[in-house]
């Protein structure tokens, strides 16, 4: 890979409200600097989209998410990064902030689906 880090999507639109579950990430990774409640700058790494194009994490910093169950976590560390599409959340670091994601098999039709 080359990168401190990889994003790839599925999707063919490109909306950056939306957060993408990537269980492969190793950082929580947004293109929305207004969506920071604590931010720093820095030179920091370069990242492989899934174009095959190179970009740069030029901050990071904390933001306030508000839970569907109404509780508010701050994750520290997320990155941001201009040039993505897409927000990206990364599992592993989802236990940092009290959030436990769950895969179920759904047995109606035989997918998977997220919770």
């Amino acid at each position: 890979m080359g990168g401190d880090g990889y994003l790839a999507s599925t999707s063919t639109q490109s909306r950056k409200d939306v957060w993408l579950i990537d269980s492969d990430a190793s950082f929580y990774m947004t293109p929305q600097m207004e969506w920071f409640c604590e931010y720093e700058k820095q030179n920091g790494g370069y990242f492989l989209v899934g174009d095959d194009l190179t970009t740069n994490t030029i901050g990071r910093g904390r933001e306030k998410w508000l839970l569907k169950d109404g509780r508010i976590r701050t994750p520290l560390g997320i990155l941001h990064i201009p040039d993505l599409a897409r927000n990206s959340i990364s599992i592993s670091k989802m236990n940092n902030v009290d959030v436990n994601i769950v895969f179920k098999k759904d047995i109606s039709n035989g997918s998977r689906r997220q919770y």
